[in-house]
């Protein structure tokens, strides 16, 4: 199996994907501060369309890490956004404001870029399976070769978020499921405006 940005292996610990969760940052140890304090910022970029719980507890975990941690709003140009940047950048900001240590932010450009800009230490991903990793990845060797100065760090998800994520979100509350169990509830009440009427047209 290959090797990691940042000298995480996966034959040197952590979990394969769906056993228990498990943090891999110990593995990245250099950019520790003096006496083994947290590291001091860290971003989790995403495109959070919609933002959902599973995204939430993956900054909760990363905010038990890092002096701060911001979720950051992207643009990925290979998905049609449900909401738009400013949309999905309230919602997160929403999701996190009960998180000490979190806030939120958002970007257009290349991720490499705001890590130049902001001195960011660390970029942290959550993996549910061997697809988020391959995926992850290629993602942190392209970050490293353009901002070396910051690492990958990867902590594996939760078994009760491994099926949770922002399309499977959506296509769901398309079918007429719940999805309260998913999302928060400004995060409901945003797709019901979204996505209300096509709904209950899906379920006819």
């Amino acid at each position: 199996m290959r090797k990691c940005p940042g000298g995480f292996d996966p034959a040197l610990g952590g979990a394969l994907p769906g056993e228990k969760a498990v943090p891999l940052w110990r593995h990245c140890h250099h950019h520790l501060h003096p006496g083994g304090n947290k590291m001091s910022l860290a971003i989790i970029p995403g495109s959070y369309d919609p933002p959902t719980l599973g995204h939430v507890e993956l900054i909760r975990r990363a905010a038990r890490l890092f002096d701060r941690v911001i979720a950051l709003v992207m643009v990925n140009d290979q998905k049609q956004a449900l909401f738009s940047l400013e949309e999905r950048f309230s919602l997160v900001k929403e999701s996190v404001a009960g998180i000490p240590g979190a806030e939120a932010d958002f970007f257009g450009g290349m991720t490499y870029d705001y890590i130049r800009d902001h001195g960011v230490d660390a970029i942290v991903k959550g993996l549910r399976n061997a697809q988020d990793f391959t995926y992850e990845c290629e993602i942190a060797r392209f970050n490293q070769l353009h901002a070396p100065q910051a690492e990958t760090l990867f902590l594996y998800a939760e078994p009760r978020w491994d099926h949770v994520s922002s399309s499977r979100v959506k296509e769901a509350f398309l079918a007429g499921e719940d999805v309260s169990a998913w999302v928060a509830p400004p995060v409901r009440k945003a797709l019901e405006k979204k996505l209300g009427a096509q709904r209950h047209t899906h379920r006819q």
